[in-house]
C-alpha cells in the first residue's frame, strides 16, 4: 500500500453492542472469534479527512500482515504473560507498517473501535481475553489492545524489539503515559536507551521509574522541547547516573 488512507469508524452504541458479542463468543475460543472478523459492519463509515479511503482489500491486507506477526499466538489462543511484550511490539510494527493511516483517523476512537472489533477481534482477544470496555473500544487510545501498540511503536519503532529483556509494560506505561516526557520523542528515546542499558544495583523496572521520575521533575526548570538531542542525551545520564 502507498500513500495515506483513511479507515471506517464504529460509532459508540455499535461498537459496544460488537464488543459484548466479542466477549460472549470469546468464552468458546478464538476460533469462534475468529468467524465475526470481517472487513465492514453496516455502521462503519469513512469521514471526509483527506487522504485515500481504504477498500475492502486494503483492510484484508492489514489483517494479513497483523496475522503474519502474532498469528500463531491467535493460533494458540493466548499470549504467555512473559511473551507479552513481545507480542505487543510485533503487532504494533504489522499496525504501523500496513496502516499507513492518516493522522485524522489515527487520533478517532470510532477508528480504533472498528479495526479491533470488526476487523481484529480475534488478535483483541487473544492479547486481552477479558476485553474490558478499554481495550475493546477506541474511546481511550492509551489502553485500546491495536492503537497503544501501534502508539508505541509510532513513538519507539524498533527500539521496542531491541535489549534483553525488551521493554516491559511498567517500563512502557511510564515512559509514554506520562505526558511531561511522551510529548518530546527524542526524550523518550533517550530515556528508554538508558533503561535497556541498565546492568547492575537496582531491578530495571525500579531504575526505569526512579529514573522517569527524576527527568520529570526537570521538566519544569528546563523548557525540555528546546534542547538538542545531545543536550537531552546529557541529561538522561546525568540523572541516570544518580539512580545506580
Amino acid at each position: 500500500m502507498s500513500g495515506m488512507f483513511t479507515y471506517p469508524r464504529l460509532p459508540g452504541e455499535p461498537a459496544r453492542e460488537l464488543l459484548a458479542l466479542v466477549r460472549d463468543t470469546s468464552k468458546m475460543g478464538t476460533t469462534g472469534v475468529t468467524a465475526l472478523a470481517s472487513a465492514s459492519h453496516p455502521k462503519a463509515a469513512h469521514v471526509a479527512t483527506g487522504g485515500r479511503k481504504s477498500t475492502g482489500d486494503d483492510l484484508l491486507r492489514v489483517r494479513g500482515r497483523v496475522l503474519e506477526a502474532v498469528g500463531h499466538w491467535v493460533d494458540g489462543g493466548g499470549v504467555p504473560r512473559n511473551q507479552q511484550p513481545k507480542f505487543d511490539a510485533l503487532l504494533g510494527q504489522a499496525l504501523h507498517e500496513s496502516l499507513e493511516i492518516l493522522p485524522a483517523d489515527a487520533a478517532h476512537a470510532g477508528t480504533w473501535s472498528f479495526l479491533t472489533l470488526v476487523l481484529l477481534p480475534d488478535v483483541a482477544v487473544t492479547r486481552f481475553t477479558d476485553l474490558v470496555d478499554d481495550r475493546g473500544l477506541g474511546t481511550k487510545r492509551e489502553r485500546n489492545v491495536l492503537s497503544r501498540a501501534w502508539m508505541r511503536w509510532d513513538a519507539l519503532g524498533a527500539v521496542l524489539l531491541s535489549g534483553d529483556p525488551i521493554l516491559g509494560e511498567d517500563e512502557l506505561v511510564g515512559l509514554l503515559e506520562r505526558s511531561a516526557v511522551a510529548r518530546n520523542g527524542a526524550l523518550v528515546h533517550e530515556l528508554a536507551t538508558a533503561v535497556l542499558h541498565h546492568r547492575t544495583g537496582t531491578a530495571r523496572s525500579e531504575y526505569a521509574r526512579e529514573l522517569y521520575k527524576r527527568v520529570r521533575h526537570r521538566t519544569g526548570p528546563l523548557m525540555l522541547d528546546l534542547l538538542t538531542r545531545d543536550e537531552l542525551a546529557e541529561l538522561v545520564q546525568a540523572e541516570a547516573g544518580k539512580v545506580g
